[in-house]
């Protein structure tokens, strides 16, 4: 599923996943390498993989023996996910995604922290 071409703008709300979909803050990628070489915008947004903060997530989805199966990841999480992943919503100026979980490719713990 491709993002709808013009991001969706909300303002001042709490948003709320409903199912297995998770919400997700856009980090936005580096411009300059460890060495200290730029690196030009158009090469960064060629990437196939975006990265992000988890805000949100839904409480799950029942799976085939009618339990609920909760969500894998939590609010804080950092993620990996494709960048044609979901629905990009510009939240308070900020770009975020809403998508399924398993569009989630990676969990990660950031070496910096």
């Amino acid at each position: 599923m491709r993002p709808h071409k013009t991001p969706i703008p909300i303002k001042d709300v709490n948003v709320i996943p409903i199912e297995n979909r998770v919400f997700v803050k856009v980090i936005q990628p580096e411009e300059y390498t460890t060495g200290g070489i730029f690196i030009p915008g158009g090469v960064i947004e060629d990437k196939a993989m975006l990265r992000g903060e988890v805000v949100s997530v839904g409480r799950g989805y029942i799976n085939n023996k009618g339990n609920l199966q909760p969500p894998g990841c939590k609010p804080g999480d950092k993620v990996v996910f494709g960048k044609h992943a979901g629905t990009e919503i510009i939240k308070d100026g900020i770009p975020h995604r809403i998508f399924r979980e398993p569009d989630v490719q990676v969990i990660y713990e950031s070496a910096e922290e």
